[in-house]
C-alpha cells in the first residue's frame, strides 16, 4: 500500500458521523442565559441575568460586558454593528459597534419582556400592564395595547399587524393597527412565538405542546411524550421547513412538516435557540448553559502505546474485531531496520506481538482475515515477499506462489466471496487474486487504466472492496493522471467521475457500514512540497465525497496514509510535516466509562483474620483499595488486616488505562467491634480485724500479643468489706477498665472474713514475742513497745462482746492507746505481727 519513499506514519483514531448533534461547551458564566442571536456563523451574542452580555468570536464565548442591576431577557441584532437588548426593569440597551449603552427607559420602569424588529429597522418592545414601545428607526415612542396584561412574546409582520401573547391563555392580535383579544383553546400562554410568514406561525410555553397558526386559528401541532410535566421554553424557525423547540431535557426538530422529539440531558433547561443553517446552531439556558449544534467535535489526544521510533504503515481489522498494525523504524538501512506487529481490541491499548516477522526489514501492508494474517514487505536482503500467519501473528511463512520474486505488493483486500485482491508492481502495475487465502496467486489482465509511453510510469497505490465491487487508486505520472477506479470483476475498470481534484489517495478503506474512505493529500505533483493532508468519505460508492475535519492534527497532517475503522471510529496514520521521523500516536477515540460494584462490608471484630473485600469493575480491571484509618484496618494489596476496633472508610478505586477512564471511587464503611476480654478475681479470706488482702485479677481473651500493658485503663477489684467488717462473705467486684479494642466481661469473686473469737480460742493467752504492754490494769493510756520479733504489726482492741472498738498499726515505735473513754471492764488486745498473732487481756479501771 505504501512505498518506501514516504517518510513516516502515525496512528490516529477519528470518530466520524454524517449527522449533527448537541454538545455542551464551556461557559464563561453561571448565570441564566435567556436569549442568543447570531449576526453571522461566527459572530454571536447572548444575554442573561446579572447584567451578563456574552460575545462569540468564532473561537470561544467571553463575557463582553457585565451591567449589574439588570436582568436581560431578549437580544436582537438588525446588522453586525447594531443590536438591542431589554431588561425586566424597563431598560433598553443599544450596541453601536463599539459597545453597549443605555438607550431608553420605560416610564415607571415597567418590565420589558418582548423585543421584535422588522427588516425595515422598526422595532417593538412590550411588557407589563399592556405597555408597548415602538422604535421608528431613530426614537422609541411609548404606547399601550389597551389591555392590562403582561406580554411574554411578540411577532410583527409590519408596523400594523402582529401578535402578542400574555398569561391565562390570552392572545392579542394587532390587525390594521388595532389591538384585539383573540380567544384560543391554549390553557396557558406562549413564552415564545416564531412566524415564518404572517399566516404560518408557531408558539410554545406553559404546557407541553407546540401550537401552530395557519392564518385562521391556533391549534396543537405536536404534544411532547417526554415533557408531560414540564413547559416548552423556546422555538426557532430557520425557514418553513426547518425548526426547533426546547423543553426541559428534550429537543424537538421540525423537518419538512414532521416534528421529532429527542430526549437528551434532563438538566438542560434551554431558554433560547439560534440556527445559522440546518446543521449549525446554538442553545442557551440555566446555569450558564451553552450548547452547540453541529458535527461531532474532534478532540485529538496523543497516545504512547506504540513507541515513537516506529512508523505505522497500515492498520487492518479482522472479522473478530481485532486491529493489527504493522510498523518499522524509518531512515535506516534494511539490515538495521526493525519491524513490529501490534494488536489491539479497541484501538486504544496496543500490545506488541513478538515473532519471526521481527526479523524482516520492512512491512508495507497487512490484511487481517478470519484466523489468517497476510503481510507484505521485504527481508534484510531487500527481497520482496508476502508472509502468511495462521496463529494470530506468532509464526510466519512465505506465501507467494504465482508471483514473481520481484513483485512488490502494496495493498490487499478481500471481497464478500472470500477472494483476495492484491495490487503490486513488478516494473509495471500488477493486480493479483487468490482464492485460497493467499496460498497461491493469479495475475489478472486489466484494462481501463491509462497506458503511458513507459508502462513503468503507472502505479497502483491501494485497493478496497464493497461486496464484490472493487475500488483502486491508480496514478500515471507521465500525464499526471490520478483517479479512483472501480470494477465489478477485477478485469474491467472505469474511473470515478468525482475523484476530488488534485487528490492523491494513499489508502482506501470500507467501513462495516459500507462507507468508502480515502486518505491521502492534495498535491500538484506526486510527492511535491506543496502537500496538504486530507481525508474523504463517500456514502454512495464514490459518486460524491465529503471532507472529514482533521485540522486539529496540526503539524501531523502533511499527508495521511493508512485508514481503517472500528465501529464508528476511524484510524488514520500520518507523520509530522516539519520534523523528520517524528512518529506519534493520536486518538479521538475516548476511553470507555467503567464503574465499580462494591457492596456493603459486614462488620468485623478486633482479632478477626485478614480478609479480601469483594469488588469488581465493569472493565474487568483490578481494584485498588485504601483505608482512611490504618489504625483500624490496613490494606495490603487486595487484603485487609484488622488493626483495632473502630470505624474506617474503605475506598475502592480503579485508575483506568488507555482503554478506560478512571472509575468513580466507591466508599464503604467498615466497622470493627471490640473484642471481649474476660476478667476474673481470685477468691480470698482473712480474719476479722485484718485488712483486705491484695486482689488478684486474671485475664482471658487477649488478641495477638496484647497484655495488661496495652490496656488504656486497667480494671480494679474492690469489696464493701473493710477492717471492722463482721465475719461473713463479701463480693469482690471488678470495675473501671477501659480500652479502645476491648469490651470487659467481669466475673466477681468472694472475700471470706473469719470469726476472730474462734481464732483467739486457738491462740495461747500469752505470747513470748517480746512485746511489752503496760500498765495493765490501765486507767488512761496503754503503752505498747514492739519486741525484737514483732517490730511492726496491727493492734486490735475488742470489747467484752467481741466487737472491735479500735485498731491501730505500729511500726517499730512505741504505741499509746487511749482507754480513757472506755468503760471499766475486761478488753482483749490482739497483736498481729510477722511471727503470728497473740491475744492479751487488758483490764480497764
Amino acid at each position: 500500500m505504501i512505498r518506501s519513499f514516504f517518510s513516516g506514519l502515525i496512528l490516529i483514531l477519528l470518530p466520524f458521523s454524517l449527522t449533527a448533534q448537541w454538545n455542551n461547551i464551556v461557559s464563561p458564566t453561571d448565570q441564566i442565559i435567556y436569549d442568543v442571536t447570531f449576526t453571522a456563523e461566527n459572530q454571536g451574542w447572548a444575554v442573561g441575568l446579572g447584567g451578563t452580555i456574552l460575545h462569540y468570536d468564532g473561537i470561544a464565548w467571553e463575557v463582553y460586558d457585565l451591567l449589574p442591576g439588570n436582568s436581560f431577557n431578549r437580544v436582537v441584532f438588525t446588522s453586525e454593528n447594531k443590536g438591542w437588548a431589554i431588561t425586566g426593569n424597563g431598560k433598553i440597551f443599544h450596541y453601536d459597534g463599539n459597545g453597549w449603552s443605555l438607550n431608553f427607559t420605560a416610564t415607571g420602569g415597567k418590565g420589558l419582556y418582548t423585543l421584535y424588529f422588522l427588516e425595515t429597522g422598526e422595532g417593538y418592545a412590550s411588557g407589563a400592564e399592556g405597555y408597548i414601545a415602538y422604535y421608528d428607526g431613530e426614537h422609541w415612542i411609548e404606547g399601550n395595547i389597551g389591555f392590562d396584561v403582561w406580554t411574554l412574546t411578540s411577532y410583527f409582520a409590519d408596523n400594523k399587524n402582529g401578535w402578542l401573547s400574555a398569561g391565562a391563555g390570552k392572545m392579542y392580535q394587532f390587525k390594521d393597527s388595532v389591538w384585539s383579544e383573540i380567544t384560543t383553546t391554549n390553557p396557558g400562554a406562549f413564552i415564545e412565538m416564531r412566524f415564518v410568514s404572517p399566516d404560518n406561525g408557531y408558539g410554545v410555553g406553559f404546557g407541553n405542546s407546540i401550537w401552530h397558526y395557519d392564518g385562521n386559528s391556533w391549534s396543537i401541532d405536536y404534544t411532547s411524550i417526554n415533557n408531560t410535566n414540564h413547559n416548552l421554553l423556546d422555538i426557532h424557525f430557520l425557514d418553513e421547513n426547518h425548526g426547533w423547540a426546547s423543553g426541559e431535557g428534550s429537543f424537538f426538530t421540525y423537518n419538512y412538516g414532521v416534528w421529532t422529539e429527542e430526549l437528551v440531558d434532563p438538566d438542560w433547561e434551554v431558554w433560547g435557540f439560534h440556527f445559522t443553517d440546518p446543521y449549525h446552531g446554538w442553545g442557551v439556558g440555566s446555569d450558564g448553559l451553552l450548547l452547540r449544534y453541529g458535527p461531532d467535535p474532534l478532540d485529538w489526544q496523543p497516545s504512547d502505546e506504540i513507541p515513537s521510533h516506529f512508523r505505522v504503515n497500515e492498520i487492518s481489522r479482522s472479522p473478530q474485531g481485532d486491529l493489527y498494525a504493522i510498523a518499522h523504524t524509518d531512515g535506516v538501512s534494511p539490515a538495521e531496520s526493525e519491524v513490529a506487529l501490534y494488536k489491539s481490541s479497541d484501538g486504544l491499548s496496543w500490545e506488541k506481538i513478538s515473532s519471526d516477522l521481527d526479523l524482516r526489514s520492512q512491512t508495507t501492508t497487512i490484511l487481517a482475515m478470519q484466523d489468517v494474517l497476510l503481510v507484505s514487505g521485504y527481508d534484510k536482503d531487500f527481497n520482496f515477499e508476502v508472509y502468511k500467519s495462521v496463529d494470530n501473528g506468532l509464526t510466519w511463512e512465505v506465501s507467494m506462489a504465482g508471483m514473481s520474486s520481484q513483485t512488490f505488493v502494496q495493498d490487499m483486500t478481500i471481497d464478500e466471496n472470500g477472494i483476495i485482491y492484491a495490487v503490486a508492481k513488478h516494473v509495471i502495475p500488477e493486480l493479483y487474486k487468490s482464492e485460497d487465502l493467499g496460498d497461491s496467486w493469479t495475475l489478472i489482465t486489466t484494462n481501463g487504466f491509462p497506458v503511458p509511453t513507459d508502462p513503468a510510469d503507472g502505479d497502483f497505490m491501494n485497493i478496497a472492496s464493497i461486496g464484490t465491487t472493487l475500488f483502486a487508486f491508480h496514478t500515471e505520472s507521465e500525464n499526471n493522471v490520478r483517479a479512483i477506479y472501480t470494477s465489478s470483476d477485477g478485469v474491467n475498470w472505469i474511473a470515478l467521475a468525482n475523484t476530488p481534484d488534485k487528490f492523491f489517495a494513499v489508502d482506501l478503506h470500507v467501513s462495516e457500514g459500507g462507507l468508502l474512505y480515502a486518505s491521502g493529500g492534495i498535491i500538484d505533483v506526486p510527492f511535491g512540497n506543496n502537500v496538504k493532508g486530507i481525508v474523504y468519505v463517500s456514502g454512495d460508492q464514490g459518486n460524491s465525497w465529503q471532507v472529514i475535519d482533521t485540522g486539529s492534527l496540526g503539524d501531523y497532517g502533511a499527508i495521511y496514509f493508512s485508514i481503517a475503522s472500528i465501529g464508528s471510529e476511524l484510524l488514520l496514520s500520518t507523520t509530522n510535516a516539519n520534523v523528520d521521523r517524528d512518529f506519534k500516536v493520536f486518538t479521538t477515540v475516548k476511553p470507555q466509562i467503567q464503574s465499580i460494584n462494591f457492596g456493603v462490608l459486614s462488620s468485623k471484630t478486633y482479632g478477626d483474620p485478614t480478609f479480601e473485600p469483594v469488588a469488581s469493575t465493569t472493565s474487568g480491571l483490578p481494584i485498588e483499595y485504601n483505608s482512611a484509618n490504618p489504625e483500624v484496618a490496613l490494606v495490603n494489596g487486595n487484603s485487609i488486616s484488622i488493626n483495632g476496633a473502630g470505624v474506617t472508610t474503605i475506598t475502592a478505586s480503579q485508575p483506568g488505562n488507555a482503554s478506560f477512564h478512571a472509575a468513580n471511587n466507591v466508599e464503604q464503611l467498615l466497622t470493627v467491634d471490640k473484642a471481649t476480654l474476660n476478667v476474673t478475681v481470685v477468691n480470698v479470706s482473712r480474719d476479722e480485724g485484718e485488712p483486705n488482702p491484695v486482689f488478684e485479677l486474671r485475664y482471658e481473651g487477649w488478641v495477638g500479643g496484647d497484655d495488661i500493658n496495652d490496656l488504656d485503663v486497667i480494671p480494679i477489684a474492690s469489696t464493701t468489706a473493710d477492717i471492722p467488717s463482721d465475719e461473713g462473705t463479701y463480693p469482690i467486684t471488678i470495675s473501671g477498665g477501659m480500652d479502645n479494642n476491648y469490651n470487659f466481661d467481669y466475673t466477681a469473686g468472694i472475700l471470706t472474713v473469719n470469726n476472730v473469737e474462734e481464732v483467739i480460742t486457738a491462740l495461747e493467752k500469752h505470747s513470748t514475742t517480746g512485746i511489752k504492754i503496760f500498765p495493765n490494769p490501765v486507767s488512761y493510756k496503754l503503752k505498747l513497745i514492739p519486741g525484737p520479733s514483732a517490730i511492726s504489726g496491727l493492734a486490735i482492741i475488742y470489747n467484752s462482746t467481741g466487737a472491735i472498738i479500735k485498731s491501730i498499726r505500729f511500726n517499730g515505735k512505741a504505741l499509746e492507746m487511749d482507754f480513757s473513754a472506755y468503760p471499766s471492764g475486761i478488753y482483749l488486745l490482739k497483736i498481729i505481727s510477722a511471727d503470728g498473732s497473740t491475744v492479751h487481756q487488758i483490764v480497764k479501771e
